[in-house]
Order: structure tokens, then C-alpha cells, then sequence
């Protein structure tokens, strides 16, 4: 975030420094052909065309200096995209993983399928009012189900339930 105020802050000084330049070109440029048009002195309008050469090249300077630090911006970015989607990416090979042993577990406990989607929604942490209307059906139903899997795990509740896969984890 404090890099981002940085940013900010700095993007604010470019545009400064941008007006500021260009009211100076335009008084500049005003000001050479004033003195053309009231024959002042060529050394005078050779300075000036200097000075106005300078204001120039400094123009072309700071654009090139914010275009640079613009891409720098772009290419940070563009690599916290590429972080960002490398997580996810890790972060859903887990949870395919711990799906699947915990579907693995639910196989060898010989969870029926409505058993097995029932259990899911427990370790999700849903209560058996919201698995009933999830499903459905009844919450005496959905507690009847949950008594038959903490019963075929030789669990007593659903903290038991839910701490056998996570305990290893935490």
C-alpha cells in the first residue's frame, strides 16, 4: 500500500512538472515571436531558442523518465498476476488433494453417497437445519445420517469428525 501512496504521489509531482513545462514552452514560444515581430536582437532570440531547445528536451526526458517507471509499474504488476494465479493454482491441487483422501476416508468408513455429501457439508461447518434445507429434507433426517456416520467412524460428534482430518494439518 505504501508503495501504491508512493506511486500516487509521484504520478501527481510527473503531471505538475508536465503543466508546469508546457506553460513554460507556450510563454517561451510567445515570447520568441513577440521579439521576431519587434526586431530584438538575434543574440537575445538565440538564447531564447536555446532555452526553449531546453525546455524541450526536458519534456522529452520526463515522459521518457515516466514512460521507464510506467513499464517498471506494468512488469511488477504483471508478475503479481503471475504470483497470484501460481497460488491459486497450488491452492487447488490442495483441495483436489484433500478432497480426495478425505473421499478416500469416507470409502473405507463405507459412507453411503447421501452420507458422504452429508459429511462434506458437516466439515464445511454447516448445521444440520442448513444441510436439511440444502438437501431438502428434514433436519431429524439429516441428524438420524449423522448419528449413522459418526457411528461407522467411531466418532461421537461432528468436532470429531471435522478434527480427524484437520488435526495433522494445524
Amino acid at each position: 500500500m505504501e508503495n501504491f501512496k508512493l506511486h500516487s504521489i509521484n504520478q501527481k509531482l510527473v503531471l505538475l512538472t508536465i503543466f508546469s513545462l508546457s506553460l513554460a514552452i507556450l510563454f517561451q514560444v510567445y515570447d520568441v515571436v513577440n521579439d521576431i515581430l519587434h526586431d530584438v536582437g538575434e543574440e537575445h532570440i538565440l538564447t531564447e531558442l536555446l532555452i526553449f531547445s531546453l525546455l524541450i528536451g526536458c519534456s522529452f526526458l520526463l515522459n521518457y523518465l515516466r514512460q521507464k517507471n510506467e513499464k517498471k509499474i506494468f512488469t511488477h504488476l504483471l508478475d503479481k498476476d503471475f504470483e497470484i494465479l501460481s497460488l491459486k493454482e497450488k491452492n487447488e491441487r490442495i483441495s483436489v488433494a484433500l478432497k480426495s483422501s478425505i473421499t478416500q476416508q469416507f470409502i473405507e468408513w463405507n459412507l453411503t453417497e447421501s452420507e458422504i455429501e452429508i459429511a462434506f457439508l458437516i466439515i464445511k461447518g454447516f448445521s444440520n437445519q442448513e444441510i436439511a434445507d440444502i438437501r431438502s429434507t428434514a433436519e431429524k433426517t439429516i441428524r438420524d445420517q449423522s448419528s449413522k456416520i459418526y457411528h461407522k467412524a467411531n466418532l461421537k460428534n461432528r468436532a470429531q469428525l471435522t478434527a480427524f482430518f484437520f488435526e495433522e494439518l494445524l
